[in-house]
């Protein structure tokens, strides 16, 4: 039997530490790149953060368009101003928004956000031509620790300037609901006929396949009817708080091709995103 030299076993040990040594610098390595990422981290996970900006189109705003983060799938439609605020959670620290109208779609590139950010602001330019759309400025807010102080280099928010006691909202007892309603196919359902139930309001769904009410506010069980010249359905949003709110939803309805004379089976109503938020 062969007895190994001191010169073999010295190289055995040699050989074994940087095996062992690369290892735990593997080790080490995939550890720092799991705990990375950016924003704020929910319960579940997530990245909580708020999107929100203004999309214009030659200089004017651009109202009425849903506007979606692809990997949530929350949604809102732009108001008059062409403003739009999601507050959503992110699966991972990055979104992808896109913009709709009617059948129309334009899709932003993807966006990383930085770590410990609370808002992302973002500029939109539209192209009705071609319906493409272009970032023309975003900036992060981180968010505030304890102590009032924020993430060095990274904007934040001007503070407004003190203001006397604020007077009652124009909207003090109201609250909106409102967003698209389109056929499955992706068509606008326009003209169909949309009321919040209990509250006397109602609205019809335009060309684009918006809708907005302004209703009494009034916690508890709500539900929309939809109608049309031959059926009525109704879908429920389920029980909202106190409040006056503001409630956007996407719904995708299914009517029959041929609809039987009589037949008051209603058709298929599907409630694809709900955002309920304060108005104050």
């Amino acid at each position: 039997m062969k007895t190994l030299g001191n010169s073999t076993v010295h190289s055995y040990h040699q050989c074994l530490f940087r095996h062992l040594t690369r290892a735990l610098c593997w080790v080490l390595l995939l550890t720092v790149l799991g705990a990375c990422g950016g924003g704020t981290s929910g319960s579940d996970g997530g990245t909580i953060v708020r999107l929100q900006g203004k999309v214009t189109s030659a200089s004017v705003a651009a109202s009425g368009l849903l506007v979606t983060a692809l990997e949530s799938g929350d949604s809102v439609v732009t108001d008059s101003a062409g403003s739009f605020v999601i507050d959503t959670v992110l699966p991972q620290a990055q979104f992808t928004l896109t913009l709709q109208q009617g059948e129309s779609v334009a899709r932003l590139d993807t966006i990383v956000i930085p770590d410990e950010t609370a808002t992302v602001d973002l500029t939109l330019a539209l192209n009705t031509q071609d319906f493409q759309v272009t970032v023309e400025g975003v900036s992060f807010a981180a968010r505030t620790s304890d102590s009032g102080s924020t993430d060095p280099g990274i904007p934040t928010p001007t503070p407004a300037p003190s203001a006397s006691p604020a007077k009652t909202p124009t909207f003090a007892g109201k609250s909106l609901f409102s967003g698209s309603v389109l056929y499955k196919d992706g068509r606008p359902a326009t003209g169909i006929a949309i009321e919040v139930l209990g509250r006397n309001a109602s609205a019809t769904v335009d060309a684009q396949g918006h809708f907005s009410i302004e209703a009494t506010s009034r916690a508890g069980s709500t539900s929309l009817r939809l109608r049309t010249a031959i059926a009525v359905q109704d879908v429920s949003l389920g029980v909202l708080p106190a409040g006056d709110l503001d409630v956007r939803v996407r719904l995708k309805i299914d009517l029959p091709l041929l609809p039987l004379a009589g037949d008051d089976s209603g058709f298929d109503i599907t409630l694809e995103n709900k955002v309920v938020r304060s108005r104050q």
